[in-house]
């Protein structure tokens, strides 16, 4: 099934705009090797996860198999973590709305 997502993670301490240039070449190039469309948006979806939790997507809806090959490729990188996230760890950051509870049912 293609629902896995490889994830960079990198420490806070690292402006995105200093590490990206340096490992922007490596990831795109290893990401379309598998996917040869690459990932659109791929920079700003990134840019976004690292600055909200320090992850970001550089691809997703792959096999088990092509997410840990992914992430064994890009994993090299010095400031960065890759890892292959099945679909369950993904949604860890989902959030259920809370249910409304009618006024008739309160006290």
């Amino acid at each position: 099934m293609r629902v896995h997502t490889v994830m960079i993670a990198v420490s806070d301490e690292i402006p995105f705009e200093l590490f990206w240039p340096m490992v922007k070449d490596d990831i795109v190039g290893a990401v379309r090797e598998l996917c040869p469309r690459g990932m659109p948006g791929m920079e700003e979806a990134v840019q976004a996860g690292v600055a909200n939790n320090g992850m970001g997507p550089i691809a997703q809806k792959l096999t088990q198999q092509e997410a840990e090959n992914l992430a064994t490729r890009v994993g090299h990188v010095a400031c960065i973590q890759a890892s292959a996230c099945p679909p369950a760890e993904v949604k860890i950051a989902v959030k259920p709305k809370p249910l409304a509870v009618p006024s008739r049912l309160q006290k």
